[in-house]
């Protein structure tokens, strides 16, 4: 990551409902809000789609990641389902956001 832009690390769980292998397909999406700081990394928008399969974890929790590299510094708005996240992105940061503690709708 050049220093003058940052990442985000994103993830959400969900109970395993006694599956051993975690499935779904969900879309994320990461949206600079306002024009952000500078001219360096992307203003987004940003979506990603993965496909999961993956095995719960010891407390029985499925734990689905995403993230995205080289995004311009300022406030941006990560959603998967029902969460909506902001997160204050500065040059050279790369934090990991817990879209479980974040505003939920539906």
């Amino acid at each position: 990551m050049p220093a003058s832009t940052a990442n985000i690390n994103a993830f959400f769980s969900s109970p395993d409902q006694g599956a051993p292998t975690c499935t779904g397909s969900f879309t994320w999406t990461y949206e600079l809000l306002g024009s952000g700081q500078g001219s360096a990394g992307t203003a987004g928008p940003v979506s990603h789609n993965p496909t999961y399969s993956l095995p719960s974890d010891v407390s029985n929790q499925c734990v689905y990641r995403d993230g995205t590299l080289g995004l311009r510094p300022g406030m941006w708005q990560v959603s998967v389902l029902n969460f909506t996240c902001q997160i204050l992105l500065s040059a050279g940061q790369g934090p990991s956001m817990k879209m479980n503690t974040c505003s939920r709708s539906g």
